[in-house]
């Protein structure tokens, strides 16, 4: 089935409550992520910065992350 529409979300909190994987990445102090698209199917997308050094650029290592669940496509 088609995903139904997407929800911005751009605070770290609702998006780890939304997309149910803070126990798979870094913690807020290390990961920027701004906003994330989540669908109420589960599926979510979103662009993030990964901070792994003292005193580097904020945007040094950027990079996406998405999920997509069987049954459903976009």
């Amino acid at each position: 089935k088609l995903l139904s529409e997407p929800e911005t979300t751009e605070n770290y909190e609702e998006i780890m409550d939304r997309t149910g994987i803070s126990d798979f990445i870094l913690d807020k102090e290390h990961l920027i992520w701004a906003y994330a698209r989540t669908f109420p199917e589960g599926n979510f997308n979103g662009d993030i910065s990964v901070k792994l050094e003292e005193n580097q650029p904020e945007n040094r290592y950027v990079g996406g992350m998405s999920v997509n669940r069987n049954g459903v496509f976009g």
